[in-house]
């Protein structure tokens, strides 16, 4: 019994611990980037093709890069921001909400409140995304999305194949 009840409070604690990280993650991703709006949004196409939306890593690193968004499609925002936010079933993950849209990830966070850390999903899927945040040449809040990855066989083995797009805030 004691054992038992060891485990339990253990578990529980783990619980805690993510929780309390989910909640200081969600909270920095607000201040930093949901207090912003939508200046531009570029996706990473292979050779240009509009048809494929997905680039590996070398195609990123050249000109394979294009404007998805037209400055109306920018304004429907309408100046509404980014949403993180501490959710998940027992709030130990977070969640980021795009304004007027279905779109949003779910980021499983651990013992660490180390962004790197965390493991997005798409949340309607468990298909694995990358997001990377950090600033833009014009030291403003940047963020790109990587997703729907498959093995690029003109790349490096450790390479993908996947749809990236990249957000600049305001």
């Amino acid at each position: 019994m004691q054992y038992v009840a060891q485990q339990n409070q253990n578990a529980a604690n783990v619980l805690a611990t993510r929780q309390a990280n989910a909640r200081q993650i969600a909270n920095w991703l607000q201040d930093h980037y949901g207090k912003a709006t939508l200046a531009s949004m570029l996706a990473c196409n292979r050779q240009g093709s509009f048809g494929v939306m997905r680039c590996s890593d070398a195609d990123a690193q050249a000109s394979n890069w294009y404007s998805s968004l037209s400055s109306i499609e920018v304004g429907s925002w309408q100046g509404r921001t980014l949403q993180f936010t501490a959710g998940g079933q027992h709030q130990d993950q977070v969640d980021l909400s795009f304004p007027g849209q279905t779109l949003s990830f779910c980021g499983t966070v651990g013992a660490s409140t180390d962004l790197d850390t965390v493991t997005w999903t798409n949340c309607s899927s468990t298909d694995r995304v990358w997001l990377t945040f950090g600033t833009s040449k014009q030291n403003t809040p940047w963020f790109e999305v990587k997703q729907d990855c498959i093995p690029d066989p003109m790349a490096p083995s450790d390479d993908d194949f996947c749809g990236r797009s990249d957000y600049t805030l305001q």
